[in-house]
C-alpha cells in the first residue's frame, strides 16, 4: 500500500531557539540600534549664525533648511550640566523666544549671541514703534 500522505510528521520545536544568550543579545543590539540611529539624527542637526540671518538644518534622510532672520537679542541664559553640554534659552524681541536644547557648547554660543544683544535704547525705542507688535 502506498500512501501519498505521510503518517507521521517530525518537525523541530522553536523553543530551543530562546536561549539566554540569544534574548540578552536580542535587548542588547535593540538599544544600541536605537541609540546609533539617535546619534546619527543628532549629528546631521545644525543651526549656522550669519550676520543677517539663521539656518537651522535638520534631517538625516529628508534634509530641512529653514532660513530666518537674525533677530534682536535682548538676553542669554544657559543651563550646563556636569558632561558640558547644556541648554540655552534666547530671549529676542517680538513675539518668540528661542530654545536651544542639548547643545555641545552652551557656553561659546551664549558668548557669541552676546556680543549681538541689542541695548536698552534700541529696545525701548523699538517697543514704542507703531509697527512692533505687543506681546
Amino acid at each position: 500500500m502506498s500512501n501519498t500522505e505521510p503518517l507521521y510528521v517530525a518537525k523541530k520545536s522553536i523553543l530551543p531557539a530562546f536561549t539566554i544568550w540569544r534574548i540578552l543579545f536580542f535587548w542588547l543590539i535593540v538599544p544600541t540600534v536605537l541609540l546609533i540611529a539617535d546619534i546619527i539624527k543628532r549629528k546631521c542637526w545644525s543651526v549656522e549664525f550669519y550676520d543677517t540671518y539663521v539656518i537651522i538644518k535638520s534631517g538625516v534622510i529628508n534634509r530641512n533648511e529653514n532660513k530666518s532672520i537674525f533677530p534682536k537679542v535682548t538676553a542669554v541664559n544657559t543651563t550646563v550640566n556636569i558632561f558640558g553640554y547644556g541648554d540655552v534659552h534666547v530671549d529676542v524681541i517680538g513675539k518668540w523666544d528661542v530654545s536651544l536644547n542639548e547643545v555641545c557648547d552652551p557656553k561659546g554660543l551664549k558668548n557669541f549671541l552676546e556680543n549681538h544683544i541689542v541695548d536698552g535704547k534700541t529696545v525701548n525705542s523699538m517697543s514704542n514703534s507703531p509697527f512692533m507688535p505687543m506681546v
